[in-house]
């Protein structure tokens, strides 16, 4: 299954609202037409929840990109952006959709 089909599944699965599965909060925000906050929160300690990571993914006809990432709940905290972190965001988008597909078991395993 490559990226774009594991991605649409997330999106068929998963919705604004946060929903608590296992270790943390998933939750996906559609921001326009072709962005999205893909976003994996933990709980702080004064009961908020602390993105850890978000990720704001660009999705065009061939590809899903992307864009930044935040994460709070790293120190220090992480800002990064495409032009000067694409590697690092790359993997990170890997590592999240993985988490995402994992924890609902989507993943054919």
């Amino acid at each position: 299954m490559d990226i774009k089909q594991q991605f649409k599944l997330i999106q068929n699965n998963f919705t604004e609202n946060k929903e608590f599965i296992i270790d943390g909060y998933y939750r996906i925000r559609t921001l326009d037409s072709e962005t999205f906050e893909l976003a994996f929160l933990v709980g702080g300690p004064c009961g908020e929840t602390i993105v850890h990571p978000q990720i704001t993914v660009k999705i065009n006809e061939n590809e899903v990109i992307g864009e930044k990432l935040i994460d709070m709940y790293t120190t220090p905290a992480k800002f990064f952006s495409r032009e000067k972190n694409s590697l690092e965001i790359n993997q990170a988008l890997e590592e999240l959709i993985e988490k995402f597909l994992k924890s609902k078991q989507l993943d054919g395993d």
